[in-house]
């Protein structure tokens, strides 16, 4: 029987927003101090609810990975017309074209790209100047964007769990700046939200948060990729090489911003924000080495106890950084 992703995707999303709506009532219920026996009953019907669809939305994941799986395979290995050798299969996509292009992996894509770039004829799924045409300032030549399906599939490798930008929490937008209210008090501080020792018979002291609106300019960050004819001839060498080296790439870029950026044209790195907490060294200590006193009063420092901190040890020498390491404190 042949399955619809396109029909999964969509009961997916439909399930999800199902769950949202029943989740925030739920939460919403839970909160009430003393909720009546209605909202008792109430509660119980929307937990089974939330359960229901959470156990649904599994199993709708389990089928679009199943069949995205199949969808890759049959890409790589269905059929090499894209690399310019016999049909050995007709492959019949069912990944959203709206999101591909209409291309059935990146490699055909970039083929596409170089036939397009050398006088091969343009591809009609490459669409019509400029709305996917990039030019490249200098003398680099010029590209197209590649779709929204493999840029997003870059983008998850980028912001891998296992690395630095996994603890960051990136958010989508369509503009190039953004408005945000941000809170710089402390609590030892005194502006901001604050709290007091009670006196009997004396008023209690309001205070409120102190939010401070500010204009964020966003940087565009790129990994504009070159292929070889040996390359362009080997899909799968042509998959790994646009996909694990460009969000190589990427990733190592972002993370250099997030730590040590100057904030130019790129992101302002911890490192050189004004919220760096640095401890002083002990009295007569060697430089380039650490103690356990270091790592205590680095401990000592943190705001809250717990979480999830962690040691970055930069190494660095002639030549490129040898890199970051980290672990728990």
């Amino acid at each position: 029987m042949r399955v619809d992703i396109k029909q999964l995707r969509q009961a997916r999303a439909n399930k999800a927003k199902d769950g949202k709506t029943a989740l925030e009532q739920l939460n919403a219920l839970q909160g009430k101090a003393n909720p009546t026996e209605a909202e008792t009953a109430q509660v119980g019907e929307l937990e089974t609810k939330v359960d229901t669809l959470e156990a649904e939305v599994a199993e709708l994941d389990k089928q679009i990975s199943a069949e995205e799986k199949k969808l890759r395979r049959t890409a790589l290995f269905g059929s090499s017309t894209a690399l310019g050798g016999p049909a050995l299969a007709t492959v019949v996509n069912d990944i959203n074209p709206e999101r591909t292009g209409g291309f059935r992996s990146v490699a055909e894509f970039a083929v596409s790209v170089r036939n397009a770039m050398t006088g091969g004829g343009l591809d009609p799924r490459l669409g019509a100047a400029p709305s996917n045409f990039q030019q490249n300032q200098g003398g680099s030549g010029e590209g197209f964007l590649v779709p929204t399906e493999y840029r997003e599939q870059i983008w998850a490798l980028v912001f891998d769990d296992q690395n630095l930008l996994g603890f960051c929490n990136p958010e989508p937008t369509q503009g190039n700046s953004i408005a945000i209210a941000k809170d710089e008090t402390t609590p030892w501080g005194a502006s901001g939200v604050q709290a007091a020792w009670r006196s009997e018979g004396t008023q209690l002291i309001a205070t409120k948060a102190a939010m401070t609106g500010e204009i964020i300019q966003l940087h565009e960050l790129y990994a504009f990729v070159l292929a070889s004819q040996e390359v362009l001839d080997d899909a799968p060498r042509l998959q790994n090489r646009i996909f694990n080296q460009a969000a190589n790439a990427i990733r190592w870029k972002a993370f250099e911003a997030v730590m040590t950026g100057d904030g130019k044209g790129k992101p302002l790195g911890f490192m050189n924000s004004p919220a760096l907490v640095t401890v002083a060294k002990e009295g007569g200590q060697a430089a380039d080495t650490i103690t356990v006193p270091n790592v205590l009063k680095m401990y000592s420092r943190l705001l809250r106890m717990g979480g999830r901190p962690m040691w970055l040890s930069i190494g660095v020498r002639l030549g490129p950084p040898i890199g970051i390491q980290k672990g728990p404190l």
